[in-house]
């Protein structure tokens, strides 16, 4: 039997959205600077719409997590989005660890 504390599932998921959004957009924001120092206003434009973005699909996914009532649903806020911004799509594995507050290993 398994037994999870939904509550601290939740939160372990929320710091893993918090801390891949800030890992994101910290890759942003050098990437900004690269961009000022050769002068590329689109290139620095794009970079801060995907700031943007990211930022929205943060402040999303955390609302979601906070009102979910299954681990699906979890699932769901986090990896099912693959919206600009979604640091976690596809991640299902690094998801379900933090829900789990396990390491999960193949053989």
């Amino acid at each position: 039997m398994i037994i999870i504390n939904y509550s601290e599932a939740k939160q372990r998921l929320i710091k893993l959205v918090k801390s891949n959004t800030y890992d994101f957009c910290s890759d942003m924001l050098l990437e900004i600077r690269k961009h000022a120092e050769n002068e590329s206003i689109d290139d620095i434009e794009s970079c801060l719409m995907a700031l943007r973005q990211a930022e929205n699909q943060s402040n999303e996914m955390v609302y979601k997590i906070e009102n979910a009532n299954s681990i699906g649903d979890m699932i769901l806020a986090t990896s099912d989005n693959d919206s600009v911004g979604n640091v976690l799509y596809e991640n299902e594995e690094i998801v379900l660890e933090a829900i789990f507050g396990c390491v999960f290993r193949y053989i």
